[in-house]
Protein backbone atom coordinates (compact mmCIF):
# COMPACT_ATOMS: atom_id res chain seq x y z
CA UNK A 1 0.00 0.00 0.00
CA UNK A 2 0.81 3.66 -0.54
CA UNK A 3 2.08 5.39 2.18
CA UNK A 4 0.76 8.71 2.37
CA UNK A 5 2.69 11.84 2.05
CA UNK A 6 3.24 14.18 5.43
CA UNK A 7 1.76 17.94 5.69
CA UNK A 8 4.51 20.35 3.81
CA UNK A 9 4.07 22.72 7.46
CA UNK A 10 6.60 23.22 8.94
CA UNK A 11 6.75 20.62 11.99
CA UNK A 12 2.98 19.24 11.02
CA UNK A 13 3.20 15.16 10.91
CA UNK A 14 -0.05 15.04 9.39
CA UNK A 15 -1.27 13.19 6.46
CA UNK A 16 -1.85 15.50 3.33
CA UNK A 17 -5.68 15.76 1.97
CA UNK A 18 -6.25 13.55 -0.56
CA UNK A 19 -7.82 15.51 -3.73
CA UNK A 20 -11.55 14.30 -4.30
CA UNK A 21 -12.26 12.25 -7.36
CA UNK A 22 -8.58 10.46 -7.10
CA UNK A 23 -7.16 7.96 -5.16
CA UNK A 24 -3.85 8.73 -6.16
CA UNK A 25 -2.92 12.63 -5.71
CA UNK A 26 -2.90 14.63 -2.75
CA UNK A 27 -2.81 18.32 -1.50
CA UNK A 28 0.65 20.22 -0.62
CA UNK A 29 -1.24 19.92 2.95
CA UNK A 30 -3.00 18.09 5.42
CA UNK A 31 -7.14 19.23 5.75
CA UNK A 32 -6.52 22.05 8.47
CA UNK A 33 -3.40 23.79 7.04
CA UNK A 34 -5.14 23.24 3.50
CA UNK A 35 -8.27 24.99 4.70
CA UNK A 36 -5.69 27.46 6.51
CA UNK A 37 -3.98 28.02 3.12
CA UNK A 38 -7.47 28.78 1.29
CA UNK A 39 -8.29 31.27 3.96
CA UNK A 40 -5.16 33.16 3.48
CA UNK A 41 -5.20 33.76 -0.07
CA UNK A 42 -9.32 34.54 0.61
CA UNK A 43 -8.04 37.56 3.24
CA UNK A 44 -5.34 38.95 0.46
CA UNK A 45 -8.93 39.15 -1.53
CA UNK A 46 -10.42 41.04 1.73
CA UNK A 47 -7.77 44.04 1.17
CA UNK A 48 -8.04 44.27 -2.67
CA UNK A 49 -11.96 44.51 -2.30
CA UNK A 50 -11.40 47.23 0.26
CA UNK A 51 -9.46 49.30 -2.32
CA UNK A 52 -12.10 48.54 -4.97
CA UNK A 53 -14.79 49.50 -2.64
CA UNK A 54 -12.84 53.24 -2.21
CA UNK A 55 -12.39 53.61 -6.33
CA UNK A 56 -16.48 53.35 -6.47
CA UNK A 57 -17.08 55.60 -3.94
CA UNK A 58 -14.68 57.85 -5.52
CA UNK A 59 -16.33 57.65 -8.81
CA UNK A 60 -20.62 58.50 -9.51
CA UNK A 61 -20.76 56.14 -12.88
CA UNK A 62 -21.92 52.68 -12.35
CA UNK A 63 -19.30 50.19 -12.31
CA UNK A 64 -19.71 46.85 -13.70
CA UNK A 65 -19.87 45.42 -10.12
CA UNK A 66 -22.53 47.47 -9.38
CA UNK A 67 -24.55 46.55 -12.87
CA UNK A 68 -24.30 43.22 -12.08
CA UNK A 69 -25.75 43.62 -8.53
CA UNK A 70 -28.55 45.39 -10.39
CA UNK A 71 -29.02 42.43 -12.92
CA UNK A 72 -31.41 40.18 -13.19
CA UNK A 73 -29.61 37.18 -13.34
CA UNK A 74 -28.32 38.37 -9.37
CA UNK A 75 -31.70 38.94 -7.87
CA UNK A 76 -33.30 35.76 -9.18
CA UNK A 77 -29.83 34.10 -8.22
CA UNK A 78 -29.77 35.78 -4.47
CA UNK A 79 -33.85 35.20 -4.00
CA UNK A 80 -33.16 31.40 -4.78
CA UNK A 81 -30.56 31.29 -2.28
CA UNK A 82 -32.68 32.72 0.87
CA UNK A 83 -35.51 30.56 -0.46
CA UNK A 84 -33.77 27.39 -0.71
CA UNK A 85 -32.62 27.88 2.92
CA UNK A 86 -35.40 29.28 4.46
CA UNK A 87 -37.84 27.25 7.01
CA UNK A 88 -41.66 26.48 6.39
CA UNK A 89 -42.26 30.21 8.25
CA UNK A 90 -39.76 31.58 5.27
CA UNK A 91 -36.99 32.87 8.55
CA UNK A 92 -33.42 32.30 7.16
CA UNK A 93 -30.39 32.08 9.72
CA UNK A 94 -27.20 33.82 8.98
CA UNK A 95 -24.22 31.22 8.04
CA UNK A 96 -21.94 32.98 10.20
CA UNK A 97 -24.15 34.36 12.86
CA UNK A 98 -26.84 31.47 13.74
CA UNK A 99 -28.03 33.50 16.86
CA UNK A 100 -29.46 35.82 13.86
CA UNK A 101 -32.79 34.85 11.86
CA UNK A 102 -34.64 37.36 9.49
CA UNK A 103 -37.37 36.77 7.39
CA UNK A 104 -36.40 36.21 3.81
CA UNK A 105 -37.50 39.80 2.23
CA UNK A 106 -35.91 41.95 5.63
CA UNK A 107 -33.13 43.72 4.11
CA UNK A 108 -30.90 42.82 6.74
CA UNK A 109 -30.47 39.81 5.17
CA UNK A 110 -27.96 39.28 2.44
CA UNK A 111 -26.87 36.51 -0.27
CA UNK A 112 -23.45 36.78 0.73
CA UNK A 113 -20.16 35.45 -1.31
CA UNK A 114 -17.11 33.12 -0.05
CA UNK A 115 -15.35 34.29 -3.13
CA UNK A 116 -16.43 37.90 -4.47
CA UNK A 117 -17.94 38.13 -7.51
CA UNK A 118 -15.56 41.35 -8.67
CA UNK A 119 -12.70 39.02 -8.39
CA UNK A 120 -13.99 35.73 -9.57
CA UNK A 121 -16.13 35.58 -11.98
CA UNK A 122 -17.01 32.27 -12.81
CA UNK A 123 -18.12 31.44 -9.19
CA UNK A 124 -19.80 34.84 -8.76
CA UNK A 125 -23.26 33.18 -9.25
CA UNK A 126 -22.29 29.48 -7.98
CA UNK A 127 -24.72 28.23 -5.44
CA UNK A 128 -22.16 26.67 -3.31
CA UNK A 129 -20.23 30.03 -3.46
CA UNK A 130 -23.04 31.67 -1.82
CA UNK A 131 -25.00 31.47 1.26
CA UNK A 132 -27.68 33.61 3.98
CA UNK A 133 -25.33 35.94 5.58
CA UNK A 134 -26.90 38.64 7.68
CA UNK A 135 -26.07 42.59 6.16
CA UNK A 136 -23.67 43.20 9.60
CA UNK A 137 -21.39 40.13 8.51
CA UNK A 138 -21.43 40.63 4.57
CA UNK A 139 -20.20 44.42 5.13
CA UNK A 140 -19.24 45.08 8.49
CA UNK A 141 -17.05 42.15 9.08
CA UNK A 142 -15.45 41.30 5.61
CA UNK A 143 -17.92 38.26 5.34
CA UNK A 144 -16.36 36.26 7.81
CA UNK A 145 -14.95 34.15 6.16
CA UNK A 146 -13.18 31.70 8.73
CA UNK A 147 -16.53 30.66 9.70
CA UNK A 148 -18.28 30.64 6.30
CA UNK A 149 -15.36 28.52 4.91
CA UNK A 150 -16.54 25.49 7.69
CA UNK A 151 -20.33 26.26 6.98
CA UNK A 152 -19.61 25.36 3.20
CA UNK A 153 -17.90 22.37 4.14
CA UNK A 154 -20.48 21.24 6.23
CA UNK A 155 -23.23 22.27 4.06
CA UNK A 156 -21.97 20.94 0.60
CA UNK A 157 -19.33 18.17 1.59
CA UNK A 158 -15.39 17.73 2.66
CA UNK A 159 -13.37 19.68 -0.48
CA UNK A 160 -16.15 22.08 -1.53
CA UNK A 161 -13.62 24.69 -0.30
CA UNK A 162 -11.02 23.34 -2.53
CA UNK A 163 -13.29 22.82 -6.14
CA UNK A 164 -14.49 26.37 -5.38
CA UNK A 165 -10.67 27.52 -5.22
CA UNK A 166 -10.44 25.68 -8.70
CA UNK A 167 -13.49 26.88 -10.07
CA UNK A 168 -12.48 30.28 -9.44
CA UNK A 169 -9.53 30.78 -11.50
CA UNK A 170 -12.07 29.51 -14.86
CA UNK A 171 -12.29 32.51 -17.70
CA UNK A 172 -15.45 33.47 -17.79
CA UNK A 173 -17.40 36.35 -19.30
CA UNK A 174 -20.73 37.39 -17.68
CA UNK A 175 -21.82 39.68 -21.00
CA UNK A 176 -25.66 40.07 -21.81
CA UNK A 177 -26.27 36.60 -22.69
CA UNK A 178 -24.29 34.68 -20.19
CA UNK A 179 -26.33 36.64 -17.63
CA UNK A 180 -29.25 35.79 -19.64
CA UNK A 181 -29.29 32.37 -19.39
CA UNK A 182 -28.53 32.19 -15.74
CA UNK A 183 -30.87 34.06 -14.95
CA UNK A 184 -33.44 31.69 -16.56
CA UNK A 185 -32.01 29.22 -14.69
CA UNK A 186 -32.29 30.09 -11.12
CA UNK A 187 -35.68 31.73 -12.03
CA UNK A 188 -36.81 28.18 -13.00
CA UNK A 189 -35.57 26.56 -9.53
CA UNK A 190 -36.90 29.62 -7.63
CA UNK A 191 -40.21 28.56 -9.22
CA UNK A 192 -40.22 25.02 -8.59
CA UNK A 193 -39.49 25.99 -4.97
CA UNK A 194 -42.14 28.13 -4.82
CA UNK A 195 -44.12 25.27 -5.79
CA UNK A 196 -42.71 23.01 -3.68
CA UNK A 197 -43.90 25.20 -0.72
CA UNK A 198 -47.30 25.50 -2.16
CA UNK A 199 -46.47 29.47 -1.57
CA UNK A 200 -46.34 32.64 -4.35
CA UNK A 201 -42.79 35.23 -4.02
CA UNK A 202 -42.88 37.04 -0.94
CA UNK A 203 -41.45 39.71 -3.04
CA UNK A 204 -44.68 40.77 -4.53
Amino acid sequence: MRKVPKCNTKGCDESRLKKPGNNTLYFRYCAGHQIKAVLSKQEEERHKDIKGLEKMRQNPRKTPQERFYQSRAWLNCSRYVLLHYADDDLMVRCCTSPHLQYHITDKSIHCGHFHKSDQHKSVALEFKNLAPQSYSDNIHFSGKPEIMAQWIERTHGEGTLEWLDRKKNQSMKLDKYTLGKISKHYLKLFNAELERRGIESPWK
